[in-house]
């Protein structure tokens, strides 16, 4: 081989190392937004949802809102004639996020795109949304939770970029109402006229014509949630229908103690009691019988 062939092969080969440099030293990565779960509302239970990377939040267990997939840039500037395959990863594959409380985890990351072909002659810019599944232990303390991953772009020829890419959360607690005590008109005696046995949120009974004993009391409820939130009472429907057998009743003009559409914070405790009444109609000669029925009440938060 003569000294000038020689020659020709050493400038051949610096040229492709050059070219190959200048191809792949423009790869880079931006953060756009981390992965937020916005505000999740748990009950005492736990729960766990999925946030995907078209920023749809599903779950069974848990209420979320102002949530987004993460979304990360990538760039690159591609020269060489030929294609080249760059692949995006997030490890670990699973975070515990730092918090009021411990348990709070996120993993089952999803990508998309999860890999993308630099076009011929072409330069690269795509951005990568992420997804997750957030995962929220029984008995965890409300507050915001934060944590991070690392994103990674990686090809054969253009090598790997990282990025860390933030994950955020507020945790609050779900809106929960229990039944303490039935609502009782106690024992009113049967008339020739019909009557109206009205019960106060106090469980007082006025306006029978012959009230006989029993155990007349208000309807209470406990709702709990989280502190200081502010909720209203409503009564989806103004009345219902208590029954004995073949025989009825209405029960109407119903009532809470706080009334209804006032708005009251859950205060510092995050709880507070509802006690409600109403008006009991009863007919003519109304037949003797133990009369029963349900109505609803309703937390609007």
């Amino acid at each position: 081989m003569s000294v000038k062939s020689c020659l020709r092969i050493i400038i051949c080969l610096i040229s492709v190392l050059i070219f190959k440099s200048n191809c792949y030293a423009a790869a880079a990565l931006a953060l756009n937004n981390g992965l937020s779960f916005g505000t999740v509302l748990v009950n005492t239970g736990g729960g766990s949802g999925t946030l995907s990377a078209a920023s749809v939040f599903t779950s069974s267990t848990l209420r979320a809102s102002g949530y987004a997939a993460g979304s990360v840039n990538f760039q690159d500037t591609i020269l060489a004639g030929i294609d080249l395959l760059v692949n995006f990863s997030i490890t670990p594959s699973s975070v515990t996020l730092s918090g009021p409380s411990s348990g709070v985890t996120v993993s089952n990351f999803t990508l998309n795109p999860s890999s993308y072909v630099l076009a011929l002659f072409t330069a690269a810019n795509v951005n990568v949304l992420s997804g997750a599944t957030l995962t929220i232990p029984s008995g965890v303390t409300a507050g915001v939770y934060t944590g991070s991953v690392t994103f990674q772009s990686s090809g054969t020829l253009a090598g790997t970029n990282t990025i860390t890419l933030p994950i955020t959360v507020t945790i609050g607690q779900l809106i929960n109402i229990t039944s303490v005590r039935n609502m009782n008109f106690g024992i009113v005696q049967s008339t020739p006229g019909s009557q109206s046995v009205i019960l106060s949120t106090a469980g007082v009974i006025t306006g029978a014509a012959y009230s006989v004993g029993g155990t007349p009391a208000a309807g209470v409820f406990t709702v709990t949630g989280q502190p200081s939130q502010n909720v209203t009472i409503t009564f989806p429907s103004s009345s219902f229908t208590v029954t004995s057998g073949a025989n009825s009743m209405t029960v109407s003009a119903l009532t809470s103690s706080p009334a209804a559409g006032q708005s009251v914070s859950l205060g510092s405790t995050g709880s507070f009691n509802v006690s409600a009444g109403g008006t009991l109609g009863v007919g003519a000669n109304q037949p003797a019988g133990t009369y029963s029925g349900s109505y609803t009440i309703q937390v609007n938060y």
